[in-house]
């Protein structure tokens, strides 16, 4: 992972948990690839995939979210709540928008809902 992704990854955990929500793991791999934040809220599981973009750049951060991208996630959120004994929690899947300029973070969105099981 590259320093603008970490320092993305650390901003959004910082800012969800600001908000209430607890965090229960960081970068777990799977099979189907990197689960970047997985928190919890209650009963709810939140797995936030963390996208990261310059000040300026015309793409929104959630394009890179695709149709792919979003399967793996969900799979490998399957994968992770087997491993720990979750299948009582509802999950939830969310992107975090991370706009960075200089080093430094501008701001960030939170989308929750931002995609669903199929």
């Amino acid at each position: 992972m590259n320093y603008q992704g970490a320092m993305a990854e650390r901003a959004a955990a910082r800012y969800l948990q600001k908000r209430f929500y607890r965090l229960f793991k960081v970068n777990f791999m799977t099979y189907y690839g990197e689960l970047d934040l997985v928190m919890r809220r209650g009963r709810t599981l939140v797995f936030v995939e963390v996208k990261a973009r310059q000040v300026g750049d015309e793409r929104l951060p959630r394009e890179a979210v695709d149709l792919r991208k979003q399967n793996n996630i969900i799979q490998a959120s399957r994968l992770l709540m087997k491993a720990y004994h979750l299948e009582h929690l509802q999950p939830r899947y969310d992107v975090c928008e991370v706009y960075i300029e200089n080093y430094e973070v501008k701001s960030i969105k939170h989308l929750a809902n931002a995609f669903q099981l199929d």
